[in-house]
């Protein structure tokens, strides 16, 4: 285990810009046995090779663990997450340039290694399409899971331009097979121009909630919230 705080506990504080970063400052470890008694494990999937419009979050792990992150009570909360539970920072999934099979497989294998210890994964991504080997290794290690979505779009096409695996198919692959539970899978925030009937007319046939974007002004976000924990 490294913790990048050690050469600057004595100063009493470390400079954002200065040593390895690691998510929130955290230990870092890319051994399976170091998880042991870990709450929560932060897990990178850099990964955007099956986006189709904007690329450029393969580099977001990366970019997130370079923006500081204070520790501290949450203002709200009033609760140090950090203090309250054990986080590590358990490094990047070894995904594969333009092989999007391997890239898959190594988050899920990555994912599943978290899970195995009985540790809650945080996994920071990474087009859409990393949902698919997240929520699998989820699935694998726990059963059919629910599931909360915010996005403009839902994901939940059979193919796309022709292709079946990409951004905007995880969804329904993982409905499909078996890895979501459709009735406690609920999407917030739908707005724009996709998807159309038939993406809809399936998820009306497997109990899918979509809660719009106007669902969210004209309710109000609690009562959107308290909708989605309700089917959960």
């Amino acid at each position: 285990m490294i913790d990048p705080q050690r050469r600057w506990k004595p100063h009493g504080y470390k400079p954002e810009y200065a040593g390895l970063a690691t998510f929130g400052g955290l230990p870092y470890t890319e051994d399976p046995a170091e998880l042991a008694g870990v709450d929560v494990a932060i897990v990178g999937a850099p990964m955007d090779d099956l986006v189709t419009d904007r690329p450029g979050t393969r580099l977001g792990p990366r970019a997130i663990r370079a923006v500081g992150l204070e520790q501290g009570p949450h203002l709200e909360a009033g609760i140090d997450a950090f203090e309250t539970l054990r986080v590590v920072d358990y490094g990047d999934a070894p995904v594969t340039p333009a092989d999007p099979a391997a890239s898959h497989a190594a988050i899920e294998r990555t994912v599943g290694e978290v899970l195995a210890a009985g540790v809650v994964p945080i996994v920071l991504g990474g087009d859409h399409s990393i949902a698919e080997p997240d929520v699998r290794a989820c699935a694998r290690a726990h059963g059919p899971v629910g599931l909360i979505h915010f996005d403009t779009h839902t994901d939940t096409a059979r193919e796309l331009y022709g292709v079946e695996i990409n951004h905007g198919t995880p969804m329904y692959r993982l409905v499909e097979e078996g890895s979501v539970d459709p009735k406690r899978y609920v999407q917030i925030g739908l707005r724009g121009y996709w998807p159309g009937e038939e993406e809809f007319a399936w998820q009306a046939k497997h109990g899918i909630t979509a809660l719009f974007m106007h669902d969210v002004r004209d309710l109000g976000i609690r009562e959107v919230v308290g909708r989605a924990v309700v089917r959960m």
